[in-house]
């Protein structure tokens, strides 16, 4: 079965957060915003001098922040545009969990953008 949120949704909920400028990630760093999703030290690095990607992203997102602030929606390691839904919409909810995003009126205009979205373009059979 293919995914029924259609790559036309999930980049119009990816250009809402970067239009938006809001930190995916919220309060945490990135590599600990998706160490709760992903195991980083069994994803390879795309840096040489690094091991994995837990380095790759330490590095280039914390250390050195020269990475775009959006480069998680377009790696390849994570290919959130064709991810199964399931594992799209556990970023989503990660992006609004209290641990990551405490402030509350925060959180529900995230989810408030985010079911228009999916509202509008996921076609169910």
């Amino acid at each position: 079965m293919g995914n029924e949120i259609s790559e036309v949704t999930r980049r119009a909920i990816i250009d809402y957060l970067v239009a938006s400028d809001i930190d995916w990630a919220g309060r945490l760093q990135e590599d600990e915003f998706l160490a709760r999703l992903y195991d980083l030290t069994k994803l390879p690095s795309t840096d040489y001098r690094m091991h994995n990607a837990a380095g790759d992203i330490w590095q280039h997102r914390v250390n050195w922040r020269d990475w775009e602030n959006d480069w998680v929606f377009y790696d390849s390691r994570f290919n959130l545009l064709h991810a199964p839904d399931e594992e799209f919409l556990r970023f989503l909810c990660e992006t609004v969990h209290p641990v990551v995003r405490p402030d509350i009126e925060e959180a529900l205009a995230l989810v408030e953008a985010y079911n228009k979205e999916l509202a509008a373009g996921t076609t169910f059979a």
